[in-house]
C-alpha cells in the first residue's frame, strides 16, 4: 500500500452514495477491496453524503490543512 493519498474516483464515490443500508454483510469490505480503498473512506463518503448531501459527497474535500503546519 502506498503511503500517498489517491483521490477516489467520482464513479466510485456515486456507487457508494448509492449503497443500500440493507447490503448482506460482508460486501462493504468486498467492494473496498476490488476498488482498493479503505473501509474508512468508505465510510467518511457516506457520512458527508448524510450531512452535507449526496453532491457534495461526489466531489473531494480539501486537502487544507486545518492547522498551519509552522505553527
Amino acid at each position: 500500500m502506498s503511503s500517498t493519498n489517491r483521490r477516489v474516483d467520482p464513479r466510485v464515490r456515486l456507487a457508494i452514495v448509492r449503497w443500500p443500508d440493507d447490503a448482506p454483510r460482508g460486501a462493504v469490505t468486498t467492494f473496498c477491496a476490488e476498488q482498493s480503498i479503505s473501509r474508512k473512506t468508505f465510510y467518511a463518503i457516506r457520512a458527508r453524503a448524510r450531512t452535507e448531501g449526496e453532491a457534495a459527497a461526489l466531489e473531494p474535500g480539501s486537502t487544507r490543512p486545518r492547522r498551519s503546519p509552522s505553527a
